[in-house]
């Protein structure tokens, strides 16, 4: 196990040598309002930015900008950033620090907004943490924060300020969007659409840079591979009880779901993975046969390479499913019946041509005898798990 840790350790700290996230074409406009082109590093922030690290050209010297420093910049055709002097409402949505007044308590602060949707109404976002906050700009006015607030009424009740409705009807309405405003949420869908529509019907063709941004990618593979196990069990009650099974090699099959999120430039994923496994050794007199179904989920971190290759680093919590008559026997006592344990597994892994993998698994120590008192065990798993991608 130390070993393994310790081999792990060294993949993700070497990693940081390799250029997880690259820099691509892209420009900023300073302060005297000069475009300067360029390449930037494409963190795909979650988080708005506050700075930039800006290159002149592949092998210059990165350089890091400040929100003082610039007005607006923008990553090939689909991310830009304008810097604004807005007023920001930052009240929390935590029950336990939620205001009691209605009204937003708006303050002015300098912000890189995302914008999302640009043209005769265009709608600009702001993350920080949990907060979301969406601003908009109309040809007539500046930009302003779209007002929706939680608070808790003298009652100790959760209300809700949805200001950006009558703002909406206000200044951003045209043909039957108005009619739209009841059902609108404050999310970012919802308010894409309604800005897309806005336009459309002022006749001006706006720019979407959400288009292909938010979509969560679904993969699905094959997973065979081969678990080398051990066992060892022991009495409590009963001095030099402790019986330690060969390790064996076994074949295991599973599928795996993957969900990449889309965020970080699709470096975080979410796992599911079912898998098939079995593991059956002889030792003094006792008789092993443990088949089980393992579910597991987990995530995955990626570390690219280049576009179709990449490192990945996996946890996974595991759950165990025996199947029937999976025990240890004693003749001629009663067997042991192995119950249901769970454990952690963590993985490191690497991808490449998009569509295979290998990975290096090691799961944590798994109690397999949780329904006897005095019996202990260590169940330990090294496994080498193949990928083959299906979807």
């Amino acid at each position: 196990m130390r070993n393994f840790l310790l081999l792990l350790s060294a993949f993700f700290l070497s990693s940081h040598g390799f250029s997880q996230i690259i820099f691509e074409p892209a420009y900023y406009i300073d302060n005297a309002g000069q475009r300067i082109e360029g390449q930037i590093e494409n963190v795909d922030w979650q988080n708005n930015p506050s700075e930039i690290r800006y290159r002149s050209s592949e092998n210059a010297t990165p350089v890091t900008l400040g929100i003082g420093e610039i007005r607006e910049f923008g990553i090939g055709d689909g991310l830009k950033y304008v810097k604004e002097s807005v007023e920001i409402d930052r009240s929390s949505d935590k029950i336990s620090q939620m205001s009691d007044q209605r009204l937003p308590d708006l303050q002015m602060e300098d912000l890189f907004l995302k914008v999302l949707v640009e043209g005769k109404g265009s709608l600009y976002s702001y993350t920080d943490g949990s907060l979301r906050r969406y601003f908009f700009k109309t040809e007539n006015s500046g930009i302003k924060q779209l007002v929706y607030k939680r608070y808790k009424t003298p009652q100790g009740e959760i209300a809700h300020n949805r200001n950006y409705r009558q703002q909406l009807l206000n200044e951003l309405s045209c043909g039957e969007s108005s009619s739209k405003l009841p059902g609108l949420d404050y999310k970012r869908s919802d308010l894409v659409r309604y800005f897309m529509n806005y336009n459309t019907c002022e006749n001006f063709e706006p720019i979407n840079f959400t288009e292909g941004s938010s979509k969560i990618k679904f993969h699905l593979s094959l997973r065979p591979g081969l678990d080398l196990s051990s066992l060892s069990i022991a009495n409590n009650r009963i001095k030099g009880s402790r019986t330690d099974f060969d390790s064996e090699m076994n074949f295991r099959i599973g599928l795996e779901a993957e969900f990449v999120l889309a965020f970080n430039k699709n470096k975080w994923a979410i796992l599911i993975e079912p898998s098939y496994r079995s593991y059956s050794s002889e030792e003094a007199g006792l008789v092993l046969d443990y088949t089980s179904v393992e579910l597991g989920f987990g995530v995955r971190h990626y570390l690219f390479f280049n576009d179709t290759s990449k490192m990945f680093f996996n946890g996974l919590y595991v759950f165990d499913f025996p199947m029937s008559e999976t025990l240890i026997t004693r003749e001629p006592r009663d067997p042991l019946e192995i119950g249901a344990g769970n454990n952690l597994a963590l993985g490191v892994g690497y991808t490449f041509a998009n569509r295979y993998s290998m990975e290096l698994r090691y799961h944590l120590n798994r109690e397999i005898l949780p329904d006897y008192f005095n019996w202990r065990s260590q169940y330990k798993t090294v496994s080498l798990v193949l990928g083959w991608k299906l979807l």
